[in-house]
Parts: C-alpha cells; sequence; structure tokens
C-alpha cells in the first residue's frame, strides 16, 4: 500500500512538472509603451495614449539561446497570446487563462525556461497579429501606422497554471522587458517618391553644368 502511494505521489509530481507552462503578460508602471515620430528615436518619445484597443501586443516565445531579434523575427514563435492596451496611458494586459492573469505557452512546460519578445502594433495596422504582420511586410512599416519590437526577455521560468507567474515585463537587470517604443514610420506615397526622383535629377543636372 505505502508502495502505490508512493507512486501515486511520483506521478503527480512528474505530471505537474511537465504541465503546461505560463507567463504573466502585463507591465506596469516601470515597463511602460512609448511612442515616436519618424525617425523614431531621433524625436522625443511620448507614453502611449491611453485607451482600449488603441494599441495590440504579441507575445512571441523562442529557446534561451535566441537572445537577439531582427525585422524578420526569424527563431520565433507566436504563442498566439494577443494583448492590448488598456484606460491607463502606456500599459497593456494580455491573458488565456481563466484566472485573466496568465498566459499559456503551447511548446513549454511548467519549471522549464525561454525567451521572450513582444510585437507591437498601432489599431490603424490591424486588430490581429495576422493583419499587422502583413502590413509590417517583412520589416517595411505601413503608411502611418506604428510598430515596435521589444527588446529580448531572458530566461523567464513559466509556472503551472494557476500561478504565481513570473513576468515578461519589468526590471531589465533580472531579465525584464523594461518598456518598449513604438514608432510611427511614415512611408513615402508613390507620388512623393516620384517627386523626390525629378528633384535629385534636375540636383545631378545642374551639378554637371557647373
Amino acid at each position: 500500500m505505502k508502495n502505490l502511494i508512493a507512486l501515486a505521489a511520483l506521478i503527480g509530481a512528474t505530471s505537474l512538472s511537465f504541465g503546461q507552462g505560463y507567463v504573466s503578460f502585463y507591465n506596469s508602471s516601470i515597463s511602460l509603451v512609448s511612442v515616436g515620430t519618424w525617425p523614431g528615436l531621433d524625436f522625443p518619445t511620448t507614453v502611449a495614449p491611453a485607451g482600449v484597443g488603441n494599441y495590440y501586443y504579441e507575445l512571441l516565445v523562442a529557446p534561451t539561446a535566441y537572445t537577439t531579434t531582427d525585422p524578420s523575427l526569424d527563431g520565433w514563435t507566436d504563442t498566439g497570446v494577443l494583448g492590448e492596451s488598456t484606460a491607463t496611458a502606456g500599459r497593456m494586459m494580455g491573458y488565456t487563462y481563466t484566472d485573466s492573469t496568465g498566459c499559456y505557452i503551447p511548446g513549454y512546460a511548467a519549471n522549464s525556461s525561454a525567451n521572450f519578445v513582444v510585437f507591437g502594433w498601432s489599431a490603424d495596422a490591424g486588430t490581429t497579429f495576422a493583419q499587422a504582420w502583413a502590413n509590417w511586410d517583412n520589416g517595411l512599416p505601413m503608411d502611418y501606422a506604428q510598430f515596435g519590437i521589444s527588446s529580448v526577455a531572458t530566461d523567464i521560468p513559466l509556472s503551472v497554471a494557476g500561478g504565481p507567474y513570473n513576468d515578461v515585463w519589468g526590471r531589465s537587470s533580472v531579465g525584464q522587458i523594461q518598456g518598449m517604443v513604438l514608432t510611427d514610420l511614415v512611408v513615402p506615397e508613390p507620388g512623393t517618391m516620384a517627386l523626390a526622383g525629378v528633384g535629385a535629377a534636375v540636383l545631378l543636372t545642374l551639378r554637371r553644368r557647373k
């Protein structure tokens, strides 16, 4: 009987350790989202305006070996966790678990660790990650839309359902994402590009005449 109880306890502990992994996906006053204007960080940034649904955020995951990103986000996997801006400026919230706090991370077990990155965008680029990614167009932003890719949150331990959960946002000193900037990159219209081309041709002609 004692052996059966010990075996049951062992099976329970094993199933718990290999259960689904969760993290929390909401920021605080020390990890706010800001917005900037073209060409981005060359201009002062301001805290993202308040309002539910003004901005959206997708959580991506990768093994701990991935510590950098590029505009294509190669090597990073979409978790399916979508967050959005809240009624507080610069704040966001996203969850998938019934406690309105935890986010399930597919493919990663509780008690494992992973790296995370956040892809953010303004609502005029779409309300889903698929729409925003299509408008991002492999690193070429859509006209007047704001986009951003956060720094990498490193070695974040995943918890069991119900928590307590470890945060993706927080202090960079412990590997978390300490805020991010969504940049307003304006892609010139075809007419503007053509006009610029004509201007360049005229300048080149004048130089040759001199």
